[in-house]
């Protein structure tokens, strides 16, 4: 129910970027030989009289894989933002999305999931075997951007040409009404933009909240992505309680520091604030499992702890070990109660009427996943950079994705345009590396 909006679908992805050549037809093959193993990669939804419940063909023959071309690294990136962004039909569609785009250097392959189905470790291990896959076929030129079969192919999208633009002397983009009443006490990282944008002069686009100004045909509904890379932090000393601080630590006391001063240059307080973090469920042995094995917890702060780079490493690292400690979280199925006796029609209405009523008060605005190093897993496909991206609609309006790989440390600001623009979160992101660097330093003290 959380997961089921069509403007803001749950997806989890990965880009993978490469220095070789890949044929279509081969990674077509790649992707139904991998898919015929893992049902859940091809699962469908069927609702029914007593509720909704997956299904599983025995052919994986209808994923939509979209094989493009590239002239730089925006193209690449506006187009899995684009994949990303379109809703799933569950009912009549896997949860999953492939990507083949041509570059000048290499080309890329990236997986789009609903995360109702699938996790980011699960998107990382599918991607892994379709590219193992396609190494084994041998295959190393693409004649035709036409994908065969029941596969589905598009085009290149066309690059939208700049407007004239000019700059915005306040500064400011404001979010819409809404945003604003349904969130009164989270952070102003919902209300304000504190960087210097880029505005059109013509007309805007009403109805989208928070873009007004902003031209409909550069920025359109959906989510964006401003990726980066960092050297791999370095694990620091332990902290008040024993606790070591390790680079998750970092990652999200640093999260936590870049919206504090985000809000400060945008002359807003920040009260309480609330990280979401989700954590891996696998049982130990379970490493090969294909699904949504995913739970969370949420890292909270008040103003005082981020007052000190040191105070605010032993709260997180405190959080975060009690977290992983504490076990799997309750079951969502005990909270219902008697609703789940309920007809399908009657329950279904209840729980999205519970859950968007929830959704402002239960949901942080930010969110910090991190993968973990995956550099074995890939060691031997010729990969250039990888990323990771989860995407969510407001009110959490920003993930921030890690994944390790070599001796770099690569980041992915994944935002829905409701809150952020290129420019602004390439600000964000600035101010994320500026926190993560003060932070290694202080917890190497």
């Amino acid at each position: 129910m959380a997961s089921d909006r069509r403007p803001a679908p749950v997806t989890v992805g990965m880009v993978a970027r490469t220095s070789r050549v890949i044929d279509a037809s081969a990674l077509q093959g790649a992707v139904q030989a991998v898919l015929a193993g893992n049902p859940m990669a091809r699962a469908r939804m069927r609702t029914g009289l007593f509720g909704r419940r997956w299904w599983f063909p025995d052919v994986a023959d209808d994923i939509l894989l979209t094989s493009t071309e590239g002239a730089d690294e925006p193209d690449l990136w506006a187009a899995f933002a684009a994949l990303c962004s379109q809703p799933f039909d569950l009912t009549s569609s896997p949860p999953l999305r492939v990507l083949h785009i041509r570059l000048p250097a290499g080309d890329a392959v990236a997986l789009a999931a609903h995360h109702v189905a699938l996790d980011g470790l699960s998107v990382a291990m599918l991607l892994q075997a379709i590219l193992e896959r396609c190494a084994s076929d041998g295959a190393t030129e693409l004649e035709s951007s036409t994908v065969h079969g029941r596969m589905r192919a598009t085009t290149r999208p066309r690059r939208p040409e700049p407007g004239h633009t000019e700059t915005n002397p306040a500064g400011v983009i404001h979010a819409s009404r809404p945003t604003r009443r349904l969130l009164p006490d989270l952070s102003a990282l919902w209300q304000t933009t504190p960087s210097r944008v880029a505005v059109s002069t013509g007309r805007g686009m009403p109805g989208r909240g928070g873009r007004r100004g902003m031209p409909a045909d550069r920025w359109g509904p959906g989510y964006g992505v401003h990726c980066d890379a960092v050297p791999v932090p370095k694990p620091g000393r332990p902290v008040a309680g024993g606790a070591t601080v390790t680079i998750n630590d970092l990652l999200l006391a640093a999260a936590q520091m870049a919206v504090e001063r985000w809000n400060t240059m945008a002359g807003q307080a920040t009260r309480q604030l609330r990280v979401r973090m989700p954590i891996s469920l696998r049982q130990r042995g379970e490493e090969s499992a294909i699904g949504n094995h995913t739970g969370e917890a949420l890292i909270t702060t008040g103003p005082s702890d981020r007052r000190d780079p040191a105070t605010l490493l032993a709260v997180v690292c405190g959080q975060t070990a009690a977290s992983k400690a504490g076990g799997p979280p309750p079951g969502t199925g005990d909270a219902v109660g008697g609703v789940a006796r309920l007809p399908a029609p009657v329950r279904h209405a209840l729980l999205r009427l519970a859950v968007t009523a929830a959704r402002p008060v239960l949901m942080p605005t930010t969110s910090m996943t991190n993968l973990g190093r995956l550099s074995d897993r890939f060691s031997d496909q010729m990969i250039t950079s990888l990323h990771f991206a989860a995407f969510a609609g407001p009110p959490q309006g920003l993930v921030i994705a890690a994944v390790g790989y070599g001796d770099e440390l690569h980041l992915t600001f994944c935002y829905h345009r409701d809150l952020f623009d290129p420019t602004a979160a390439s600000c964000f992101a600035q101010l994320f590396r500026a926190a993560l660097d003060e932070l290694t330093r202080q917890a190497a003290l």
